[in-house]
């Protein structure tokens, strides 16, 4: 049996820049690109977290962070954080809408600045006039309800467009 060599241009032969795809070597299986069907408790875990990370910067205490996510108190913050016990859906759709709040800020902020993003969530500004005088921090602690958070959401994203 004799060894047939390949040479380099043999092996490359009809391909060209954009030709050469990995994607055309191989098929990617479908769970490789499954998204999960529905936001579950691990998502909110994640965000609920963030946002305890964050707390300085938000101007928000742990208790906050509790009452805007849904919680009754602290501890039960605490028990959803160590999965001791599962977070309410509605407890993780605020959580969404809370980081959404979060990230339409960062996208209307001059050069996408997260520092400055963390400051008009604090300080009230003539851009959300529906909240005046109130900051959107003191206005979701004044009312943490998915309405409310699906209303700043709105008023935000309104402008990040």
């Amino acid at each position: 049996m004799t060894l047939k060599r390949f040479s380099e241009k043999m092996l490359l032969d009809g391909l060209d820049a954009y030709a050469a795809h990995a994607d055309e070597l191989a098929v990617p299986r479908d769970e490789e690109f499954s998204f999960p069907k529905t936001i579950g408790n691990s998502h909110g875990v994640a965000a609920l977290r963030w946002m305890l990370e964050h707390q300085g910067e938000l101007g928000l205490t742990p208790l906050d962070v509790a009452v805007l996510a849904g919680a009754k108190d602290e501890q039960e913050s605490r028990a959803w954080l160590s999965e001791e016990r599962e977070m309410p859906e509605a407890a993780v759709k605020k959580l969404g809408l809370f980081l959404g709040i979060y990230k339409g800020l960062v996208e209307i902020t001059p050069a996408q600045s997260k520092q400055v993003a963390f400051e008009w969530f604090q300080r009230a500004t003539d851009l959300f006039t529906e909240f005046r005088p109130l900051s959107i921090r003191d206005y979701l602690l004044q009312n943490p309800s998915e309405e409310a958070l699906e209303a700043v959401n709105r008023s935000v994203k309104g402008l990040a467009r």
